[in-house]
């Protein structure tokens, strides 16, 4: 499914994990390749079809967890750069990118691209005429010490993973979400502007 949560962004929503995709001036960044390879590559494929002839050039992976890193082999063989935190590159490049496949090959199997990885420290800033696209770790995380998000200063978005959904409307239970107050104390600390926490 696809939502468009401000001009040029849309949410890419299927099964319990989201991904998100940011129009720039010369291509789409796409935030998360999670689940599986067919899933991702079915992202991929929408988000090109959002806005024919821009290519997604980059994939924003928010951590290493399975189940949010399960389509970046996916995603390389579709020729993206992964932006990842900088503590993640050991296991993108030693373990995720040469695992062989030989028995069900799967896209980078069929497709082999090279791994071009993005490492992150504190902060990256992506800045073109369109858009700019802010990525921060996210310090002090229980969840993943190798946690980041990305913030969109001029839609005031907040694109987050496994830190804070917000419940659904129809809601009757209170719902807990233990590292909410971390992401509010990181979004104190870096100063930002937020709107809308858009989960995925």
């Amino acid at each position: 499914t696809v939502e468009e949560i401000a001009p040029g962004v849309w949410l890419l929503g299927g099964q319990s994990h989201n991904s998100v995709a940011i129009e720039q001036q010369r291509s789409i960044v796409l935030v998360e390749a999670p689940q599986s390879e067919e899933r991702t590559l079915a992202v991929i494929e929408r988000a090109r079809s959002l806005v024919p002839g821009k290519p997604v050039d980059v994939v924003i992976n928010t951590h290493h967890h399975f189940d949010h890193s399960a389509g970046i082999r996916a995603a390389i063989s579709q020729g993206l750069t992964v932006l990842t935190h900088a503590e993640n590159r050991a296991f993108y490049e030693r373990t995720v990118f040469p695992a062989r496949h030989v028995t069900t090959p799967d896209a980078q199997a069929r497709n082999p691209k090279p791994l071009r990885l993005l490492p992150l420290g504190d902060k990256y800033v992506r800045r073109d005429s369109l858009r700019t696209i802010e990525t921060y770790q996210v310090l002090g995380s229980q969840h993943s010490g190798t946690m980041v998000m990305v913030y969109l200063p001029a839609e005031r978005l907040l694109i987050q993973a496994d830190l804070y959904n917000p419940p659904a409307a129809n809601a009757t239970a209170p719902i807990s979400f233990p590292f909410a107050a971390n992401l509010l104390e990181n979004i104190q600390r870096r100063g930002l502007v937020v709107d809308r926490v858009v989960g995925i």
